[in-house]
């Protein structure tokens, strides 16, 4: 029969993850600590060992994910908010790399409303990149041909397949711009966005991000608001009718031919279809 100070199996886990996530100066939980072996060390202290090698390792990875959030809110900022982030998403895999995944959400909900609000899309546009990096390769190229030969009075309808690391990302500031000023290791990791050139007010900046090939990646500014409109609606799943309709709505002039062949040299599209 089981004594009032034994933790079951299920409760004893959901204790000790609780206490590894917990604030280093946190209370420890004295039924956790009876269930502890001393072994030449103090179960308080060795919960301890513990806890900081968890802080340390998510800290680190999220730091290599987000360095430009780390070095724009500085270091004690940067570990004070990611410890919160961690109590608040904890990661569920063995794999560290994905605990990134709800950064930027959770900053958009914790800075809503202040002056650093903007941290969140730059997490965005970081997360994005993350993800362009590692995206699966496409499962075949688009025939280029086969898209020349389609009868005019169907092109409207086509719809195309994104290559799987195209991401793109559109803000009300200026994203790009800040990103690229801030994602490197220079620094003493103090707020870097003290740079005068920097203009939070200069207006917002939509980013497109491909692979290259498998080893290299690449971000670029996409200036034209019609061009983002048009992108935005195709990776959507949208018709290539609905794509003009939409940038067109903005310039009506917009070529989309045009449009449609620098997609393709870039590699954006991995396939087309017909409705």
């Amino acid at each position: 029969m089981r004594t009032s100070t034994t933790l079951s199996l299920a409760e004893l886990q959901k204790r000790f993850a609780a206490a590894l996530r917990a604030d280093a100066d946190a209370a420890v939980d004295p039924l956790l600590l009876a269930q502890l072996r001393d072994d030449g060390i103090a179960p308080a202290r060795r919960l301890a060992l513990y806890r900081r090698n968890v802080h340390g390792n998510f800290l680190k990875v999220l730091a290599l994910e987000f360095p430009a959030i780390r070095r724009l809110g500085g270091l004690d900022w940067f570990d004070h908010i990611g410890l919160e982030f961690m109590r608040e998403h904890p990661s569920r895999s063995g794999d560290l790399h994905g605990i990134g995944a709800p950064f930027a959400a959770f900053l958009a909900r914790r800075l809503a409303g202040t002056a650093h609000a903007w941290f969140a899309d730059v997490a965005a546009l970081e997360w994005a990149w993350q993800e362009c990096l590692v995206a699966a390769e496409p499962q075949g190229s688009l025939d280029v041909a086969a898209l020349a030969g389609v009868d005019a009075a169907r092109a409207a309808d086509l719809r195309f397949e994104p290559h799987p690391a195209l991401r793109l990302i559109e803000s009300r500031w200026p994203v790009f711009t800040i990103w690229q000023a801030n994602r490197g290791d220079e620094g003493d990791g103090e707020t870097a966005h003290r740079d005068a050139r920097i203009d939070l007010d200069s207006g917002g900046e939509a980013v497109l991000l491909r692979r290259c090939d498998r080893l290299q990646a690449e971000a670029r500014r996409c200036g034209q608001p019609a061009n983002v409109r048009w992108l935005r609606v195709l990776v959507g799943g949208g018709t290539l009718g609905e794509a003009w309709d939409a940038a067109t709505a903005v310039a009506p002039d917009f070529d989309v031919a045009r449009a449609l062949a620098n997609a393709v040299s870039l590699g954006l599209f991995q396939g087309f279809r017909g409705s």
